[in-house]
């Protein structure tokens, strides 16, 4: 699901949606990017939550959906200790994902609804 929504974003220009907010206690204004706030909440969360190499793994089979065999081929590996890393990566990020404080990226909806405490949505700006 996040992972689907980070490609959605890039494949539809995600700088074109920006929120105008109001903190109802300071009055200053600003605006806020969901969607590019998005794309790099989950690329920190991903490159924090995984080693060096279940990075190479998902850059290549999740984000760039190269086939299993080359990015094995290049990694070193076969057909089982391939498909258990991915496994490993899932089982990992999906924890992770969903327990990340104060907002976790999933579900999805939550994160872009969310908004800091104190303030308002005033309106949106395309």
């Amino acid at each position: 699901m996040c992972l689907t929504a980070y490609k959605d974003l890039a494949d539809r220009g995600y700088l074109a949606h920006a929120r105008y907010v109001i903190d109802p206690h300071t009055k200053r204004t600003c605006y806020e990017m969901p969607n590019v706030d998005f794309r790099a909440d989950f690329e920190t969360t991903v490159k924090r939550t995984l080693t060096a190499r279940q990075w190479r793994i998902f850059t290549l089979y999740f984000v760039s959906e190269i086939d299993w065999p080359a990015i094995a081929a290049e990694l070193g590996m076969d057909r089982g200790q391939f498909f258990h890393e991915v496994y490993r990566i899932e089982a990992k990020l999906g924890r992770r994902l969903a327990e990340l404080e104060p907002y976790s990226l999933f579900p999805i909806g939550r994160y872009f609804t969310a908004s800091p405490k104190g303030l308002n949505h005033a309106k949106s700006a395309a």
